[in-house]
């Protein structure tokens, strides 16, 4: 009987050692997960995209018939970033816009739907040529108000203004 004892105890002991062998195998793995410690540098530049619309015009006291008044727009690169740039422009009045006529440069500047596209890239610190220089008055004006606003977006991963406002 001591003999089976021995050999019992001979088993038990045998199966706790291989039990305990696979407890902590993976635990050196868990152990090693947990602990490992890497480093990686991520170089991070902050650059500033800023535009600003530059309209110049003296508004009459009245618009005559048969006239001509100078009014440029165009914008400027107040940032750090090249960019493309496009811009709305819009007499906000319907009768004024039957009798005024703008002369729009459209050498340098290119209509898609509702906006005027600038053709190149303005780089920081530059101005686009004047969307318009111009306008040239056909009958009495009462009231007058032209809308223009102006958006930019990054150059450095687009082709050209129109698709880089997509």
């Amino acid at each position: 009987m001591r003999d089976k004892l021995r050999a019992l105890k001979k088993y038990v002991v045998s199966d706790l050692v291989f039990i305990i062998a696979l407890l902590l195998i993976p635990a050196g793995g868990i152990l090693a997960y947990f602990t490992m410690v890497t480093d990686e540098n991520n170089e991070f530049r902050v650059r500033h995209l800023e535009t600003q619309l530059e309209d110049e015009f003296e508004e009459p006291e009245n618009f005559s018939a048969g006239s001509t008044y100078d009014k440029k727009v165009s914008v400027r690169n107040m940032g750090s970033v090249p960019c493309y740039v496009r811009v709305f422009a819009e007499i906000k009045q319907p009768s004024a816009r039957t009798v005024i006529e703008v002369n729009y440069n459209s050498e340098d500047w290119k209509k898609d739907g509702y906006y005027w596209y600038y053709n190149d890239v303005l780089e920081a610190g530059e101005s686009t040529s004047p969307l318009f220089t111009q306008l040239d008055v056909s009958g009495d004006v009462v009231d007058f108000e032209m809308i223009c606003y102006q958006e930019a977006v990054g150059a450095e991963e687009n082709t050209d203004a129109v698709t880089a406002f997509e």
